[in-house]
């Protein structure tokens, strides 16, 4: 884990005031100590180091440590040659050295329920699971106010947000300079709506989606969202799950949101490829990126991007599994989970193979999602 900036300062102050030292005793041994650094304090500020506590907001400068500038010193020739040629980068060095990084503490637990998933994921493809989540797109109308739009472009398609126009343009080279059809669909459950057993909940969630679709080229960008069974937890603390359950409407996950819109906006939507999650805030997601930044990548990610492509994770590697466990990956993983019949729906393959991209930009955390068509059935 790198170290903080408060934790530097006090290294660095420390092993200038013990070089200082050394000096102080190297002077006064040969005695050619002059008067004009004659005490502690001069030496302190020819070192620009405080001489006095700050206070807490106070900022306190860098202390220099170019040793070779202390020119009021009066040493044996030798001893000035040694001074003089301190390389300070191995004290640097010895400063930015990170120790090995550490799983979070979630880990274990992420990585056996993305397992879970993945074998949920190929149960549901392979018929050896209940039925998923099948409902018709009128419950769009349940509550749910949906505002659609369509851009278009003929140069980079910015619209996705940075950096996604240029991971589109490195995925799919022949776009660059062609028209993209994108198609923003924005949902709010603004109304009051009807649980699944008729009850009609007058206090609306407030949950909602913003995503940008591009069917073309079978692509969800998930920009920003709130789920109603987030809403309903926080509204009902203190409450049984069943009472709680009871409050939900029909279409309560995010995975549910972004399949009923495709399938709004897409005239094939079994042939959804890829699902690009954008601005990564959620605290388990990012202590899972931080890990693999440093792990994988060796770099600090609080101070270096990890441009795309980033890391690759695919298969059943821990990685992966627990990448799907956040909640960033959930609705990866029910969307596939819970559609798998209308995805397979005049298909002949009858496995998905996931893999992931993780990456960073402007300090900003994204994840891209590829669900690739494997197996033909039989």
């Amino acid at each position: 884990m790198a170290m903080s900036a408060a934790s530097r300062l006090r290294l660095q102050t420390f092993a200038t005031l013990l070089i200082s030292a050394l000096l102080l005793l190297t002077a006064t041994l040969h005695g050619t100590f002059e008067s004009s650094v004659a005490t502690t304090q001069d030496l302190l500020a020819s070192r620009h180091l405080p001489a006095s506590r700050h206070l807490p907001n106070e900022s306190v400068p860098a202390p220099n440590l170019a040793i070779g500038s202390a020119k009021s010193i009066a040493l044996p020739f030798a001893h000035q040659h040694f001074i003089q040629n301190f390389n300070s980068s191995l004290l640097e060095s010895a400063l930015t050295k990170r120790a090995p990084p550490r799983e979070p503490r979630v880990w274990p637990d992420l990585v056996c329920k993305g397992g879970n998933l993945l074998t949920k994921i190929q149960e549901a493809f392979e018929g050896t699971s209940p039925p998923g989540r099948e409902f018709p797109a009128s419950e769009l109308d349940n509550g749910w106010v949906t505002t659609t739009q369509v851009l278009g472009r003929t140069s980079d398609p910015t619209e996705l947000d940075k950096p996604w126009g240029y991971v589109f343009e490195t995925l799919f080279p022949a776009s660059k300079g062609q028209k993209l059809v994108i198609k923003p669909v924005n949902v709010n459950q603004d109304k009051e709506y009807k649980t699944s057993d008729g009850t009609v909940i007058s206090k609306p969630t407030k949950a909602y989606s913003y995503g940008l679709f591009l069917p073309d080229y079978n692509w969800i960008t998930s920009l920003n969202s709130l789920s109603p069974t987030n809403v309903i937890q926080r509204r009902t603390i203190g409450i049984s799950k069943e009472d709680r359950d009871s409050q939900l409407p029909t279409i309560n996950k995010l995975s549910d949101l972004l399949w009923l819109n495709w399938n709004t906006v897409s005239p094939h939507p079994r042939k959804l490829r890829y699902i690009a999650r954008n601005h990564i805030v959620n605290k388990v997601a990012g202590s899972v990126m931080d890990y693999l930044f440093q792990k994988d990548a060796g770099k600090n990610p609080m101070a270096e991007d990890v441009p795309w492509p980033g890391l690759e994770y695919r298969g059943e590697s821990d990685e992966l599994k627990a990448l799907l466990a956040t909640p960033n990956g959930l609705a990866t993983a029910y969307i596939l989970i819970d559609h798998a019949l209308e995805m397979m729906r005049h298909d002949e393959l009858t496995r998905r193979e996931l893999k992931v991209n993780v990456f960073s930009f402007n300090r900003d955390y994204y994840m891209l999602w590829d669900i690739e068509p494997q197996s033909p059935r039989g």
